[in-house]
């Protein structure tokens, strides 16, 4: 397994959002789905599926391999939980039950944009917290036409 470097998981994250990619409430395109390589899986890790004749503890596991596998050994389950509280947090408050057609353009563009800028210094902070040394890095909002 390879360890992502910041840059590489910077890197994956922000191509997702400037080319309009980044769905926040899809498992496998949201920030954590991008970092994991685009796999659905990890989101078992929440303990929140349906429990179908106590299969939840396997669905965990599931949900642990994935982050495993996807992140190379690198990130924990805390840490890809905390990055996607982090970001859901930042776009809808405490209002999941929001959506993007809830927003105007030019406000859900800078929800995003803020759930952004937060989740990519908590990446950072897990990163150095586990010894890497970042270089410094300037992330600027896209630039959509909005329609």
């Amino acid at each position: 397994m390879k360890i992502p470097t910041f840059k590489e998981s910077y890197n994956k994250i922000v191509d997702a959002y400037l080319n309009d990619q980044l769905v926040p409430c899809s498992p496998c395109a949201c920030f954590v789905g991008n970092l994991l390589n685009n796999r659905n899986e990890w989101i078992q890790v929440r303990g929140l599926d349906f429990v179908i004749n106590n299969k939840k503890t396997e669905y965990v596991e599931e949900g642990k391999a994935c982050i495993l596998e996807q992140g190379g050994g690198f990130y924990t389950p805390e840490d890809i939980i905390g990055m996607e509280a982090l970001f859901m947090k930042s776009i809808y408050g405490g209002e999941l039950t929001k959506c993007e057609d809830d927003f105007e353009k030019d406000e859900w563009e800078e929800a995003i944009y803020q759930a952004m800028e937060k989740t990519l210094i908590k990446l950072k902070e897990i990163h150095e917290a586990k010894g890497e040394i970042i270089e410094n890095y300037i992330f600027t909002k896209r630039k959509l036409e909005l329609v």
